[in-house]
């Protein structure tokens, strides 16, 4: 049996609430007319979000093996939905899983979402012996017929249970990216980069010892991924450009891609000081009307020649050109010397360093200074996290923090609590 250690006790959705056994003894519970087993279907318990509006669960394409998966999944949830609503198969879950000291419980997932999925499918690798002891006591647990029918609808076969397995191993990847993009050390949009990268060449490539059922589910979730994340060229282009930055993303960008990205640097350097020389060109001639409401015609005359003269001892010098020019001349080659640069260090930081979320602070905290141009440009593309999910964070702790019947706190200390709690151990 397939058992995934990774997912934490803590993060599964208990469906039990609270109920246990106090003996490890069989269950023998009566019901009666007034008991509140639920048989219909009119409650929906599964877990929607917002980014299910997207999701076209009506395909007129689907091939035979999808067919296959949406069977199964539907029947995982609706097992799952009949355990929680049953206080008899609640009560004999929880007593066998306390037989067997398991502490996990089986968790819903969100249909639009690959991780939650996994977590779905690893909860019920992990407790297959108690969902079949389940299915081969249901007989005794004292259930109605239309109740007991139902259940039988839900038995796993053999093959169901190698579906699952496959099923794991395929979306396991998914997961721990998912895991890596939501950490709270706002891993950047390089790291993202780099994770979608090395998704994207998992589904593509096959080993060996693969099996036929594996490689199919690849090739079906090789072309959603391709359709959700690369059929936008400018939110791949715009994702290239910020995995340039990070050591991670710029070791998983291809010698054309890293071309491409850095005419674009050069491009938005460019723009940058000639909206700066613009902007020094334009308030010249506000000065110069302000000096000559004040002034006499004597004075503006001795302006004007002391200004030709000044453009006289440029020409002979051969400095025909304004500051504001020079200073775009120097910036471009300043730009090209730090591409140089920055290829070199990160080339050689990278063959030092295994692919990690705090790179990129490690990378620019030692050659920040060496790559002015570069360095700012850094700060402005890693300030941006790979997913919401550090924000989203904040916000609920500052929720939590901020309710009156739980402290009473001034907006600087509020800010000062979020800010320090996962930096302070107690």
């Amino acid at each position: 049996m397939l058992i995934a250690e990774e997912v934490q006790n803590n993060n599964k959705m208990d469906i039990t609430d609270g109920l246990e056994l106090d003996n490890n003894e069989f269950i023998d519970i009566k019901h009666d007319d007034n008991d509140e087993e639920l048989t219909s279907d009119a409650v929906d318990d599964e877990i929607m979000d917002n980014w299910t509006e997207g999701v076209n669960e009506s395909d007129v394409n689907i091939v035979y093996d999808q067919e296959i998966i949406i069977c199964l999944m539907q029947k995982c949830r609706d097992l799952i939905s009949m355990i929680k609503r049953s206080t008899i198969i609640t009560l004999f879950f929880d007593n066998e899983r306390k037989k067997k000291n398991i502490n996990r419980n089986l968790c819903y997932d969100v249909k639009s979402r690959w991780n939650s999925t996994y977590c779905m499918i690893d909860s019920f690798l992990y407790l297959r012996e108690v969902i079949d002891k389940l299915f081969n006591c249901k007989h005794q647990l004292h259930l109605r017929p239309k109740q007991v029918a139902k259940l039988s609808g839900f038995e796993f076969t053999s093959n169901d249970w190698m579906i699952l397995s496959q099923l794991h191993l395929v979306l396991r990847p998914f997961f721990h990216a998912t895991k890596a993009m939501s950490g709270r050390r706002y891993p950047s949009i390089g790291i993202a980069f780099y994770l979608l990268t090395r998704l994207k060449y998992f589904l593509q490539h096959h080993e060996k010892k693969e099996s036929l059922m594996v490689k199919h589910f690849k090739q079906l979730l090789l072309a959603k991924f391709l359709y959700y994340f690369e059929t936008d060229d400018e939110q791949m282009s715009l994702l290239k450009v910020h995995a340039y930055f990070d050591p991670v993303g710029f070791a998983t960008l291809t010698d054309v891609e890293k071309r491409s990205v850095q005419q674009s640097i050069s491009i938005m350097v460019a723009d940058e000081t000639s909206y700066l020389t613009e902007l020094t060109t334009t308030s010249l001639p506000i000065t110069t009307s302000i000096i000559t409401t004040n002034t006499t015609n004597e004075s503006n005359l001795h302006e004007t020649s002391s200004t030709s003269a000044i453009n006289l001892f440029n020409e002979a010098i051969g400095e025909t050109a304004y500051e504001g020019s020079t200073i775009s001349q120097n910036t471009k080659a300043t730009i090209i010397n730090d591409i140089y640069n920055y290829r070199n260090y990160v080339t050689r930081f990278n063959l030092k360093h295994k692919p990690d979320i705090a790179l990129s602070s490690i990378f620019w905290q030692s050659y920040g200074q060496q790559l002015p141009i570069l360095g700012k440009l850094a700060q402005k593309m890693l300030s941006i996290p790979s997913t919401s999910v550090p924000s989203e964070s904040c916000f609920s702790v500052s929720a939590f923090l901020g309710r009156k019947e739980r402290a009473r706190l001034t907006g600087e200390n509020l800010s000062t609590s979020v800010f320090l709690k996962d930096k302070i151990i107690l």
